[in-house]
């Protein structure tokens, strides 16, 4: 496992797409580098390079080290306490190790399936409606979207609502408001 203990530009070049990890648990050195061809121009192209390697986790170590600098400066600047960079490495290094632990003690992140919109079968129309209810003015507002089956909106509408009784009956408007527009928009299925 590399725990980053500096991140720095390769030093043969400043502008160039390499830069160096110091493994923390073996003192070796990992060099990073783009391909030549991606010409990196721009320090957030690099960084959306370094976040592609999700097997290492780069983009951990980056984030660490770039919070560290922050923090580094941070101090200098509002408290006048100037901070070495072998502190900051130890500042780096204690955070890689804390978020190590963190990651062993937090159970695992399950991925949560997302309800997605779903087109109707052909030749039809699918009518979506919502409403928000609040409940110390009596008042509500309900929209609706019907869209067919690749999706293309076909028609829409919003409308604010005086004494409502309740949440469910400013869903119902919503669901009326859609119905009613359909029919008129000539909507059969």
């Amino acid at each position: 496992m590399i725990g980053v203990s500096t991140w720095l530009p390769h030093r043969d070049d400043i502008r160039t797409t390499s830069h160096t990890v110091l493994a923390k648990n073996t003192n070796t050195i990992k060099t990073y580098t783009a391909p030549n061809n991606l010409n990196l121009v721009t320090f957030w192209e690099w960084f959306y390079f370094l976040v592609q390697d999700r097997a290492e986790r780069v983009w951990e170590k980056v984030i660490i080290a770039v919070w560290a600098i922050w923090w580094a400066r941070n101090r200098q600047t509002m408290e006048g306490k100037i901070v070495t960079g072998h502190e900051t490495v130890a500042k780096i290094m204690s955070m890689h190790d804390e978020i190590e632990v963190l990651k062993e003690k937090l159970p695992a992140v399950r991925e949560v399936d997302i309800d997605r919109w779903k087109p109707p079968q052909d030749s039809w129309v699918k009518l979506n409606f919502d409403a928000a209810y609040k409940v110390q003015s009596n008042k509500s507002c309900s929209g609706f979207i019907i869209r067919n089956e690749e999706g293309e909106v076909m028609g829409s509408g919003i409308t604010l609502h005086s004494n409502v009784l309740d949440a469910g009956l400013a869903e119902a408007l919503a669901c009326y408001q859609g119905l009613l527009f359909a029919k008129e928009m000539g909507f059969t299925k």
